[in-house]
């Protein structure tokens, strides 16, 4: 499974649009007229989001499969074309992340594990915004 919760700015503001500024912080956001659902976009509890008027809450997938309503297999396709991440990156290779200070992923660099034919090597790219790369 991916870990989402370096996405999860990215992910509220596509499920959810801009946070209640009124009671959002730097490290969690509010939304709600109240500020009732809290999601944590930094610090230690990352990812983690609850409801304070229904009384639930959850991790980033949680958070999409309430919004969407999709079951867990519309979840990982939801996640695959909005955000451009797939559960089933090359054996072997190692995925680093850059993403903006909200979340988004802006590239990746993947390391390509040696063989007995070749060195190692790495290679940069890009979400092409359709669920693909470039």
């Amino acid at each position: 499974m991916i870990d989402l919760a370096p996405h999860i700015a990215t992910i509220a503001r596509r499920l959810l649009g801009a946070p209640n500024s009124r009671y959002s912080t730097h490290d969690q956001w509010r939304y709600g007229n109240k500020g009732s659902l809290a999601i944590e976009i930094a610090g230690e509890k990352q990812g983690d989001w609850f409801d304070h008027e229904q009384k639930v809450g959850g991790g980033p997938f949680t958070l999409i499969k309430r919004e969407t309503g999709l079951d867990n297999e519309g979840v990982r396709k939801w996640i695959a074309d909005e955000l451009g991440l797939r559960d089933d990156p090359p054996k072997g290779n190692i995925l680093y992340n850059y993403v903006s200070e909200d979340g988004t992923l802006l590239f990746q660099v993947v390391r390509v594990p040696a063989t007995a034919k070749r060195e190692k090597f790495f290679f940069q790219r890009q979400p092409d915004g359709q669920g693909g790369w470039k």
